[in-house]
């Protein structure tokens, strides 16, 4: 890793991105987001590294590799608490991971599918900032939820016809969309 690929890694630097105009013109939601996670995923390594002993080679400030790696060794993701799969969604997020922390997601939307708006607005996250279409992903996901979750298809139908949240309406017609034709008519459309 290169001296440049080492200061990109702290979470510190990670977080600067966030306050740039850079990402100005995406979902503004959705970048507070990302970097209250980061914060807090800084805050949970700070206080491990404190009450660990010192390692030789540990960094003085929080990576996001140490990041990836606090993240594996928690166990199931379906176990985790919601904080910790958002954390999960915004180290994904910043490193524009073609999944776009639907491992996470998956998770979250199981236990609510209001969810749904923070799923699709992550895939066009990844489309904007890289190009990749991660809708086959994004079906993918959607279908295995479809699958676990018997209700999940009248769930997504009913916030689409009956939320209060505007975002929630919209992407849930958007995900019924991609579930049922396979469509990225979600890219085109207001975050």
């Amino acid at each position: 890793m290169g001296s440049s690929d080492l200061a990109r890694s702290y979470i510190y630097k990670a977080l600067k991105r966030y306050d740039g105009e850079d990402l100005s013109s995406l979902d503004a939601d959705l970048v507070a987001r990302i970097k209250h996670h980061l914060e807090v995923a800084s805050n949970r390594l700070r206080l491990r590294n404190a009450s660990s002993p010192c390692e030789e080679s540990s960094p003085p400030e929080p990576t996001m590799t140490e990041l990836s790696r606090y993240l594996a060794g928690l166990g199931p993701v379906d176990a985790l608490d919601d904080e910790t799969l958002w954390i999960g969604v915004a180290c994904d997020l910043d490193y524009c991971l073609n999944d776009f922390g639907r491992e996470y997601l998956e998770v979250l939307l199981e236990r609510d599918p209001a969810n749904v708006k923070w799923m699709i607005a992550a895939a066009r996250w990844v489309w904007s900032l890289s190009g990749y279409d991660p809708t086959d992903r994004l079906r993918k996901s959607l279908g295995r939820l479809a699958t676990r979750v018997s209700s999940f298809a009248a769930a997504l139908s009913h916030l689409a016809s009956q939320s209060q949240d505007w975002r929630v309406r919209n992407a849930a017609s958007q995900a019924l969309e991609v579930l049922n034709s396979g469509s990225a008519g979600y890219m085109h459309q207001e975050p």
